[in-house]
């Protein structure tokens, strides 16, 4: 587990299935037919103990900031890979 974390990924362009999930998800639903950016990084926090945490970032094709629940929501459905390289954004001034 601990070297599959370590291996870089490359953006992908992912196509998000939301129409079979077992239950509605409305976050999620209301972005239906949208594009977007989401990036999930991995944070480890070395003190006392050892803490990881999971941090969303994304946003929608308007510049508009994605909710953490809502990208979290992302991965409870399913999804497809369409294109290996997706191209990032530059960064906004």
């Amino acid at each position: 587990m601990d070297s599959a974390k370590a291996l870089p990924t490359a953006p992908a362009q992912i196509v998000f299935d939301v129409s079979h999930h077992p239950t509605r998800i409305h976050a999620v639903e209301a972005l239906r037919g949208k594009s977007g950016y989401l990036t999930l990084t991995r944070l480890a926090v070395e003190s006392y103990e050892s803490e990881e945490y999971l941090l969303f970032s994304g946003f929608d094709e308007s510049g508009a900031s994605l909710e953490q629940e809502t990208m979290e929501r992302f991965f409870g459905c399913s999804g497809r890979r369409v294109r290996k390289q997706a191209q990032l954004p530059s960064p906004p001034l």
